[in-house]
């Protein structure tokens, strides 16, 4: 036993004599001298294991063991007294290291004794502290009063917290049964610090997992001399034998699948030196010395600390391993001034931190927006939405596409990382987590993105083309615009605050449509076909101000404009030939048969086509005008080239204008046509080349007073009027009236009905003749006639 042990009370209960038949009673008395387990524990009271650090100049880890030193060697004061020291280290990690007494130096424990117990942990002592040993059978806290230099157990007056920098645990036992080992938690200065990794706004954004931490640490002690020196190197209170290590190492771990981790961060704990706090040779009076914290994201995580391959969300090879650290404004791994969040690790960490977390932003965005679109010029030059074109986009990180899709005139589109779960930090905040691996995360300033638009024009051309059951193709060749953007991103487009543009602005040709007599003409279809290619491009339909617009990517062009959607039409196999009435290739001069238009450019162009004003002149057989009467009995339809069919009434003086409108309109060569009425004034007819077939009828006549083909030639006629003379089947008939002896019936009143059943009056002049005007089919009856007052119908007519 120590000296200074001598007349500990090992031993205070009370006696109760038992009276029994002979003079000897005898009992067992268990005293407080025992021996023990030691554990060394973390400020939570986890035991601490060996641990593995990583040496970043070296690229290697090493591994520290946990070693404890009961500094008593008491040899010297008598021969056969044994030595009191024990040194104990921890199994390769990560068997749970607990302790026993050295078999080297076996004794028992006093309660009541002081011993001095050194731990140290990762390099750093993280225990040094003179304990009272409490007795074994009651449950004991200790903790050091550092005013006092001395320690305290809860017995006392005073009621310290469960960790105080001033009044930290240091010791508990709890009791056990008679004739078993008690445990002494040793508390060390070992904090196990959450470390949760975040988007750039912290706990605003969301936990990124799979993450690798660096906590790299000056003034540890090296592997080789924690595990290995002698007993009197550790125990060397003066420091001076201690060996350094002369780089940073790292702890490191991983963050989850959740985005957290745990580290164990060991700090200096006080070293007394005549009765005052010093600085250990390291330079540390306590506390951990970081030198810089690293969040490395990367691909095949974790091989290292699991075993296991994990990739950090939207990382791919090329760029692993790179540091994710921000600190609000920049990438920044000094523990300074990361993170921001009013964190300092060197003041902070193990002072009054026992169980605490630390939030990491990354360089992690939440989202990015691009503002995607397809535009052109108006007549004014305004640039506006292109609504009908198409952008089809792809978002990619070295060739690996992470986003794609399409958008529909103009839209900014927000691209967010694919999330899954939540998360509850320590101090309740919810968290939304990133998907683990997913390739959908971006990250400020590295990697580099690149986004390339590509924009067309087919839902532009659907509208056209699908009514008639035609794909685009069947039309047009597709024109593409393309344009990329690489980037890499900043802050400022984290969500949308800096939207990143990608407008691809397409060429218009800005052209408006003439009849011939130079009136708009609308409902006209104009297409742009590349000179190359022979295949139109682009189309757009005229207005009632006879304006159209043709998209084009930008070149050279010819125009065709073509009667209504004939050309559909054509397509469509609905008719034979579609209706051209204006084509710049063959109706221009050499110099303005092509059209040229710049990338994003406008060209504002007027063309006469050929539509002209076709009017029909209708007459009797011979060649007269009908009377108005006559007119008023007439109604004309004509079928015109595209297989249109109007139906008109003759103006008074017997002419037709030949007019597509609503009002004339009886049916089109199929119902999607309808949306190509030009709806022609009524008194400006607007007829373009080809055939039309007339049929001509009388109110009442079975059959048409006229059926037949008229046709309006292409050709650069001097004036637009085109007057078409109808000679219809209605004629002035004459006759003669003769008795049956061949002599003149003067004078005879008869009565005639025609074809349409109309009935007229005639008297015979001195010859028997009259006539009966304008027949239709040039047919007429005589059923009554009465001469000289005598009905003489009967005898024949």
């Amino acid at each position: 036993i120590r000296p200074e042990d001598i007349n500990l009370k090992v031993l205070e209960v009370p006696l109760e004599i038992i009276p029994v038949e002979k003079c000897t009673w005898t009992t067992a008395l268990r005293t407080w001298i025992y021996s023990t387990y030691v554990t060394a524990v973390d400020c939570t009271g986890v035991p601490l294991t060996a641990v593995k650090l990583y040496n970043s100049t070296a690229n290697k880890y090493i591994v520290y063991d946990v070693t404890v030193v009961l500094d008593e060697e008491r040899g010297w004061y008598c021969g056969a007294c044994y030595d009191f020291r024990i040194v104990n280290r921890t199994a390769v990690f990560p068997v749970v290291w607990t302790a026993n007494q050295s078999r080297t130096y076996p004794h028992l424990f006093v309660a009541g004794a002081e011993y001095l117990v050194k731990v140290f942990y990762a390099g750093t002592l993280v225990y040094n502290y003179t304990i009272v040993l409490p007795r074994p059978d009651i449950t004991t806290v200790e903790y050091f009063n550092y005013t006092a230099m001395r320690t305290c157990t809860v017995d006392k007056p005073w009621a310290p917290p469960v960790f105080n920098i001033t009044y930290p645990k240091i010791l508990e036992v709890t009791p056990v049964p008679e004739g078993e080992k008690p445990t002494i938690k040793l508390f060390t200065w070992v904090w196990p610090f959450k470390l949760y990794t975040t988007t750039v706004s912290g706990v605003a954004g969301y936990l990124v997992p799979n993450v690798r931490i660096e906590l790299n640490v000056n003034g540890l002690l090296t592997a080789d001399f924690v595990n290995k020196a002698p007993f009197e190197d550790l125990a060397d209170d003066t420091e001076a034998l201690w060996v350094w290590s002369t780089v940073p190492l790292a702890f490191y771990n991983y963050t989850d699948d959740y985005g957290e981790a745990v580290i164990r961060i060991p700090a200096w704990t006080y070293r007394i030196s005549g009765g005052a706090y010093v600085k250990h040779e390291n330079d540390i009076y306590i506390g951990t010395d970081f030198v810089d914290i690293r969040l490395i994201g990367g691909v095949d995580h974790f091989i290292e600390y699991y075993g296991e391959t994990r990739t950090t969300p939207g990382f791919i090879a090329k760029y692993n391993n790179t540091i994710i650290n921000w600190n609000g404004t920049a990438i920044e791994t000094d523990p300074t001034y990361y993170p921001y969040k009013t964190f300092n690790w060197n003041k902070t960490v193990g002072l009054g931190y026992c169980g605490g977390f630390v939030v990491l932003p990354t360089t992690c965005m939440e989202c990015f927006a691009v503002e995607m679109g397809a535009y052109a010029s108006d007549e004014a030059g305004k640039e506006v939405v292109l609504e009908k074109a198409r952008v089809v986009y792809t978002i990619t990180v070295d060739g690996v596409v992470i986003y794609s899709g399409e958008v529909i005139g103009a839209e900014t589109v927000k691209f967010e990382p694919e999330l899954d779960g939540t998360k509850t930090l320590p101090d309740g905040t919810i968290m939304t987590v990133i998907k683990p691996g997913t390739i959908k995360a971006t990250y400020i300033e590295v990697p580099w993105y690149t986004i390339e638009g590509s924009s067309d024009l087919r839902p532009y051309l659907e509208e056209y083309v699908t009514p008639y059951g035609l794909t685009v193709e069947d039309v047009f060749k597709l024109e593409t615009l393309t344009k990329t953007i690489t980037k890499d991103f900043t802050i400022e487009n984290n969500c949308g605050v800096e939207v990143i543009p990608l407008k691809l602005k397409w060429a218009v040709f800005i052209v408006k449509v003439l009849d011939w007599a130079g009136l708009p003409l609308a409902k006209m279809t104009v297409f742009a076909t590349p000179t190359g290619i022979g295949i139109p491009a682009s189309v757009g339909v005229s207005r009632a101000d006879g304006i159209a617009l043709i998209y084009v990517a930008g070149g050279e062009y010819y125009i065709d404009i073509y009667w209504r959607d004939t050309k559909f039409l054509e397509v469509a196999g609905v008719i034979p030939k579609s209706l051209n009435i204006y084509a710049s290739s063959f109706d221009e001069e050499a110099a303005w048969r092509i059209w040229s238009i710049s990338a994003g450019g406008t060209v504002h162009r007027t063309v006469k086509t050929y539509a002209y004003k076709g009017v029909l002149r209708l007459l009797k057989a011979d060649g007269m005008p009908l009377s108005a009467d006559a007119i008023k009995k007439i109604t004309v339809t004509i079928k015109w080239p595209d297989g249109v069919e109007t139906k008109h009434t003759p103006d008074t003086d017997g002419t037709v204008k030949i007019v597509l409108n609503k009002d004339t309109v009886v049916s089109w060569p199929i119902d999607p046509s309808s949306a190509y009425n030009p709806e022609s004034p009524p008194d400006k007819p607007q007829t373009p080349p080809g055939a039309y077939i007339i049929t001509i009828t009388w109110t009442g006549v079975p059959v048409p007073i006229y059926e037949g083909t008229i046709t309006i030639e292409r050709a650069r006629w001097a004036t637009p009027l085109l007057i078409f003379e109808v000679r219809t089947a209605v004629y002035d008939l004459g006759f003669k009236a003769t008795t049956p002896f061949g002599t003149p019936l003067a004078a005879a009143e008869m009565e005639a009905t025609k074809v349409d059943g109309t009935k007229v009056t005639l008297t015979t002049d001195a010859e028997g003749a009259a006539t009966i005007t304008e027949a239709p089919l040039g047919k007429a009856t005589i059923t009554k006639v009465i001469w000289k007052g005598v009905d003489i119908t009967e005898y024949g007519v």
